[in-house]
């Protein structure tokens, strides 16, 4: 009786080793390593009735974020992202003010001559805070900077020094820098001429800025920092009438 009992205590210990459990602890691995992998960061395609209602969404998130607890101002700051424009025309018809609107008779039309959030109080406001923004991955972030910069010109008020573009440029030098660099040439260079971009480009507040722009981009990448410096000289040799 005691060999009977010895014998049926080894073969149940061979059949809980034995490799037929694997297949299942294997499929619980893959499924926990799987469900653990976040999503690409993507922004959902939205579509505006007008200006006005992109403008309109934006100054929700924009004081939603301002005023949400940690737990929900990624949410936020995410959806103001999304909610921005993705080129520069896209930024005009929201914070220009259109002074080409402006013909005989010469009646003034606030509607046609000014963009949604140009009068706004927020104004001084949005455009800052996302240049500040640290929750968006950097290549999406960084190309729709890039993207509302690109052939962009100053037109005072808020349509002016690339967006703070060059801030994140000296701040964040190696992130922004990496994404720039995808870019082609002309591309490269308008957003760099945006920068520095205004009635007289040759002027000390410029001087300072590119000073410390070029050792940055140079040591960052040797390309960005030529394609800097050749647009800058280009610059300051070209006659400009804003």
């Amino acid at each position: 009786m005691n060999h009977l009992l010895v014998s049926l205590s080894l073969i149940s210990l061979l059949i809980s080793c034995s490799p037929t459990s694997q297949p299942a602890q294997q499929a619980t691995e893959k499924l926990t390593e799987e469900t653990s992998v976040e999503k690409p960061f993507a922004c959902e395609e939205m579509e505006y009735a007008s200006n006005q209602a992109q403008a309109d969404s934006m100054m929700k998130y924009y004081e939603n974020a301002k005023a949400a607890d940690s737990a929900s101002k990624l949410m936020w700051e995410h959806k103001l992202f999304c909610a921005f424009p993705n080129s520069f025309e896209g930024m005009e018809q929201l914070f220009a003010f259109d002074d080409e609107s402006i013909g005989p008779p010469y009646k003034y039309d606030p509607e046609k001559e000014a963009a949604p959030l140009y009068h706004s109080d927020m104004i001084n406001g949005i455009i800052p805070y996302f240049g500040q923004l640290s929750s968006i991955p950097s290549e999406a972030y960084y190309n729709k900077y890039i993207d509302i910069n690109i052939n962009g010109n100053w037109q005072a008020d808020n349509i002016s020094d690339a967006f703070g573009f060059h801030k994140r440029l000296l701040n964040d030098t190696e992130a922004a820098c990496a994404v720039l660099g995808l870019r082609p040439v002309d591309e490269v260079k308008s957003v760099f001429h945006f920068i520095f971009d205004g009635p007289h480009p040759d002027n000390d507040h410029n001087k300072a800025i590119y000073k410390e722009l070029l050792p940055k981009v140079t040591a960052a990448s040797e390309r960005l920092g030529n394609l800097l410096a050749a647009t800058y000289d280009e610059m300051l040799a070209e006659d400009h009438s804003h």
